[in-house]
């Protein structure tokens, strides 16, 4: 009877502990890269650019930091919105989005970047694409806007590249 009770003990331990790396190994399963970038134009303001705050990040991080630098006499507007990129097989792929019940939404807003000055913003990850990254080349890409005159604008795109570790 002892035998029995502690050979059923055993096999529910092992069934736990199998049901236990396969739900650690799902949270850690990083998404293949299907589709490439659609920003081929980037950093092509003379004068302005970004930079991230590190060169390299822990394959864990939730946040950025990334610092706008505007060395023109022109001031541009930028938003929330930001886009996640990593460099695979001599291109640029865009990071795929975590999964969830909730669409993703940004705050529609206009942060100026005033001529010759600095700005540093905090950019979230976590909540778009989790906290798992492989290593490799990253890098996020942030569109900037020039305002000519009532109506009529140019946008921009900024990228600022980083490793993860």
């Amino acid at each position: 009877m002892k035998k029995t009770i502690l050979y059923f003990c055993s096999v529910i331990l092992v069934l736990l502990t199998f049901i236990f790396i396969i739900i650690t190994s799902k949270e850690n399963e990083v998404t293949p890269l299907t589709e490439k970038s659609t920003y081929q134009n980037v950093n092509d303001i003379e004068g302005v650019f970004l930079t991230t705050k590190e060169n390299t990040y822990p394959n864990n991080m939730k946040e950025i930091t990334v610092e706008f630098h505007n060395d023109t006499n022109i001031e541009y507007i930028y938003g929330e919105p930001f886009y996640l990129e990593k460099f695979e097989n001599n291109d640029w792929y865009k990071v795929p989005e975590t999964p969830s019940e909730y669409p993703k939404a940004w705050t529609s807003i206009g942060y100026i970047l005033s001529p010759n000055s600095k700005r540093e913003d905090i950019i979230k990850l976590e909540w778009i694409y989790g906290n798992h990254f492989d290593g490799g080349k990253y890098r996020i890409v942030k569109d900037v806007i020039y305002s000519k005159k009532p109506g009529g604008y140019d946008t921009y795109y900024l990228s600022a590249e980083f490793y993860i570790k």
